[in-house]
């Protein structure tokens, strides 16, 4: 019996502690939390099919992206690191279950900034640019890899939706947003923030042009003449 324990410890610490860097105590608190999902309700862990090994070396890749040495393996969201690994490895229905899980909520997150239907347009095109960001693996604060369990999947989402479509996530308190914990992804969110402040302003700037060419079509000519033209002072001294 004794021998058997001990045989158990050894395969997860080989499969699980040793490939994905989690101390034989961080396993087993992994196993239990990943076993007791699996039974959940929401059941994501069963319905992608995602192993206990797959989550870990989901923890693992989140953490090269990270800055905290310490990790508390019971305080992460196993369902949510088994949904992100499953659209990361393009499980079938692993996106279609993402969208219905979280649309309503980031068009929630983002209406009373940009009213209804722009708020679902931005989630809809976020979730487009969600996708390819995955499977091409690029370098982005929107790569699923990066995704570490904490916060929860839905905060994680709201936040980078919030930076694409130009807004502060601390602006609202109502989000329950959480700041990144990783430097890398504090630069990419806020080199994304920049290049979404900048295309602001060329629009602008675009306008103002085009508006500053229909000014110049209207009053031209003969027209631009005469309203610059000095006023005759002896129009006003005839009628005194």
């Amino acid at each position: 019996m004794g021998s058997s324990r001990e045989k158990a410890r050894s395969v997860v610490r080989v499969s699980v502690g040793d490939l994905f860097g989690l101390t034989l105590e961080q396993a087993n608190a992994l196993r239990r939390s990943f076993f007791a999902s699996a039974a959940g309700a929401s059941a994501v862990v069963s319905a992608f099919d995602v192993s206990v090994e797959r989550v870990a070396e989901q923890i693992a890749e989140s953490r090269r992206w990270r800055v905290r040495p310490t990790l508390d393996v019971a305080s992460l969201s196993v369902p949510d690191l088994a949904h992100a690994a499953a659209c990361v490895d393009g499980a079938d229905g692993a996106w279609s279950r993402l969208i219905n899980d979280y649309e309503e909520s980031l068009i929630l997150a983002t209406e009373p900034f940009e009213g209804r239907t722009l708020a679902v347009i931005s989630v809809r095109r976020f979730f487009i640019e969600l996708r390819k960001v995955n499977q091409r693996n690029a370098r982005s604060s929107l790569n699923l890899r990066r995704y570490s369990g904490s916060p929860m999947l839905r905060n994680w989402l709201s936040e980078r939706l919030l930076v694409k479509v130009g807004l502060r996530p601390t602006r609202s308190r109502d989000l329950l947003v959480e700041t990144p914990d990783s430097e890398m992804d504090r630069l990419d969110l806020a080199l994304e923030m920049l290049r979404n402040e900048r295309d602001v302003v060329e629009r602008i700037s675009s306008i103002l042009a085009s508006e500053r060419r229909n000014l110049d079509r209207v009053v031209g000519g003969s027209e631009l003449d005469e309203l610059s033209a000095p006023i005759d002072d002896s129009i006003d001294s005839s009628r005194s």
